[in-house]
């Protein structure tokens, strides 16, 4: 979310150019968020091929960044994005399964972080797919706007339910030393 808000209005002025803003954003969203996917996978095969995986996607995004006309929509390298993580988070919930203390798996904030991911990506997957010959219609950018902020907003709802979660771990309760009795 900081970086829609901070990134995207700054991008824009440095390059005078909204869609150029817009693939590096695609970029360094895809890389962030696999950061954090990527610690919260235990297997190290997993972790190996989440790295040639993401080398592979950079140098697609820089070739396409390069190759294409900058004020076209990014749907290609948006779908691969959509795809990769929507991947890496189904594998990190199959890791997740196959653990015996994993239980109650929806009590941990990782679980909520990746649940929105999947649900945002899942849900944009077409629409940017769609964008790529679409984008210029107006109706059609209307429509992209109210759909890309529902999905921003559901995940945002499920992001907060995860610092939520984080948040209510923590003892706050005083010393035994300290307490007094009555």
């Amino acid at each position: 979310m900081l970086t829609e808000i901070l990134f995207i209005p700054l991008a824009t002025k440095i390059f005078d150019a909204p869609f150029l803003a817009y693939r590096l954003f695609t970029i360094a969203e895809y890389f962030f968020i696999t950061i954090f996917i990527y610690y919260s996978i235990i297997s190290k095969n997993a972790k190996r091929v989440i790295v040639v995986v993401s080398a592979a996607f950079l140098v697609y995004a820089l070739y396409e960044l390069i190759v294409s006309q900058s004020n076209s929509f990014d749907s290609i390298p948006s779908g691969v994005e959509s795809i990769l993580i929507i991947a890496f988070c189904i594998y990190y919930l199959f890791e997740k399964i196959r653990e015996p203390n994993s239980l109650f798996l929806y009590s941990t904030a990782d679980f909520w972080i990746i649940v929105s991911f999947i649900i945002y990506f899942a849900g944009t997957f077409f629409l940017f797919i769609y964008s790529q010959n679409n984008f210029s219609d107006l109706g059609f950018r209307k429509t992209y706007e109210l759909l890309i902020g529902c999905f921003n907003l559901l995940k945002n709802v499920l992001l907060f339910i995860a610092f939520m979660i984080k948040s209510e771990k923590k003892d706050f309760s005083m010393p035994l030393s300290r307490k007094t009795s009555f």
